[in-house]
């Protein structure tokens, strides 16, 4: 297998395509059509849908001042926000940095984003998984010298297991022997993702994330204290991720972020796997249906998709 040569041609039909954003991550910051196609995509209706959706009182940032939208569902801020970091388009650029502002109110000292369901009751969740994501959205979107993301990169080396992993150990019931619990996979690869941006700080924590990723990979499960145990499935090919982060793409791409500590022959296995979702066109076809996002190719069942194939190149760059 030429890898090279393929990654080659799904670049090729990226840049050819009618997505800007798709075309955006590929492009060099040195090309003539850089700042041209980061305009397109700034100015473009579904972009300006997404900035619009942050704004909402149920599923965007201001949710979080009452309700707070659902971390679980495609159709909440948490999603745009990695959506645009995936862009590396900055809050500036966006014009949304009273929002990220907003945002920023609900961290802790400890450096864990906190969601309070009532504050008269003092209900509250806090996530490993959810402080990861937001810490990567945050970086993505040129915030990584943040005091923000500071703070929570020290939660999350802080908070690592013996074993490598990490776990939402706080949602356990009075009395439970947390020691025994197996780590949740699921919130270990949103701390690697996050963590992957400060290998020089990060780096022993990652590889014994790494090391307890590859030890279990055949019986993965995860817990998860809002639906239990599951069998982590990496079949399917879409975006966004689901919330638990394990699809084949995601998983793949977290996984190119740390090349040089993840076993090539995982990568191999996961690049083969997702080399046979081309489709005739040299676009990687989508295996689910997002209705919430069906403004974008990737949100639709069994539809070749410009920009599932542009985050997959991009990794493959990282790898080859």
């Amino acid at each position: 297998m030429d890898i090279r040569a393929f990654a080659q041609n799904l670049q090729n039909a990226v840049l050819t395509s009618s997505v800007p954003w798709a075309k955006l991550i590929l492009l060099s910051h040195e090309s003539d059509l850089f700042e041209k196609t980061k305009k397109q995509t700034l100015g473009h209706e579904n972009i300006l849908l997404l900035k619009t959706r942050l704004q909402d009182e149920i599923t965007g940032i201001p949710s979080l001042d009452n309700s707070p939208a659902d971390f679980r569902q495609a159709n909440t801020f948490y999603w745009i926000l990695r959506f645009f970091s995936d862009l590396q388009l900055s809050a500036k650029e966006l014009g949304i940095e009273r929002l990220i502002h907003r945002l920023k109110l609900n961290q802790t000292e400890s450096g864990q984003f906190i969601l309070n369901y009532n504050k008269q009751k003092r209900q509250s969740i806090e996530l490993v998984c959810m402080t990861a994501h937001i810490t990567e959205c945050l970086i993505g979107m040129g915030e990584k010298n943040s005091r923000s993301v500071n703070a929570s990169i020290r939660y999350l080396l802080s908070s690592q297991r013996p074993d490598g992993s990490w776990h939402c150990d706080d949602k356990n019931f009075p009395g439970e022997n947390i020691a025994h619990k197996p780590g949740c996979i699921a919130a270990t690869f949103f701390a690697i993702r996050a963590l992957s941006y400060f290998p020089n700080e990060t780096s022993p924590a990652i590889k014994k994330a790494i090391h307890f990723v590859q030890n279990g990979w055949e019986q993965m499960v995860f817990h998860c204290p809002w639906v239990g145990y599951e069998k982590a499935q990496f079949e399917k090919l879409r975006y966004p991720p689901p919330f638990f982060g394990l699809d084949i793409l995601n998983v793949f791409d977290t996984l190119s972020l740390v090349t040089n500590i993840a076993e090539m022959s995982l990568l191999l296995n996961f690049i083969e796997k997702i080399f046979a979702k081309i489709g005739r066109s040299n676009l990687l076809i989508s295996d689910k249906r997002i209705p919430s996002w069906r403004q974008f190719d990737f949100a639709h069942n069994k539809r070749e998709s410009a920009w599932l194939t542009a985050i997959f190149v991009r990794a493959l760059k990282r790898v080859i």
